[in-house]
């Protein structure tokens, strides 16, 4: 990848960088607001939250700092970590797939007891729920998508700084004309 759309690969890793950097931000607000307004959580599950947050707020900073520095080390650990992030994402995402057809399966398995109240408000529940659902399915496919965007821009970029160094760490060296060889054998 050279470009993406109308920018440069550096403009769109710059823009890549301000996204990381900005719902990293966004994901620790979260945390803070749900710790504040009292949301209940197990304490193993608040932890990870926390971690993550920080993690990914350090891989950010790494991330705009390995841009400034055109440093490629700076740039692999994003790398490496939203591509592991991305991974864990898409094993979600496959799950909640599962659980989506099966919760058809259940609603559809529903109208057969049409005449129940209490069922009808259960599939009225599981309706609903399917479409949350389909919409977090939606919201994740075009998530992964652009992280799979964001990292194949800052490889590429990674792949530029890495044919800059090379292009810089071997001296261009200039050899001296041989003789003509129509000369030497009396040809002119």
């Amino acid at each position: 990848m050279r470009s993406c759309l109308c920018c440069s690969l550096y403009q769109t890793c710059k823009w890549v960088a301000g996204y990381a950097f900005v719902s990293a931000c966004l994901g620790i607000l979260s945390i803070v607001y749900s710790i504040a307004s009292g949301e209940t959580k197990g304490p193993g599950m608040r932890a990870f939250e926390v971690i993550m947050g920080l993690v990914m707020l350090t891989v950010a900073v790494a991330l705009v700092f390995g841009l400034k520095r055109k440093d490629r080390r700076l740039l692999l650990i994003w790398i490496v970590v939203e591509a592991t992030v991305t991974a864990i994402v898409i094993a979600a995402l496959i799950y909640i797939i599962y659980v989506y057809a099966s919760s058809s399966s259940m609603a559809r398995d529903l109208d057969a007891y049409d005449h129940d109240e209490e069922l009808w408000e259960l599939k009225t529940i599981l309706v609903d729920a399917h479409r949350i659902l389909l919409l977090r399915i939606i919201l994740m496919s075009i998530h992964v998508f652009l992280e799979i965007i964001c990292l194949d821009a800052i490889r590429s970029y990674r792949s530029v700084l890495e044919q800059e160094e090379q292009a810089q760490s071997f001296p261009v060296t200039y050899h001296i004309p041989v003789a003509d060889n129509k000369v030497d054998h009396g040809l002119v």
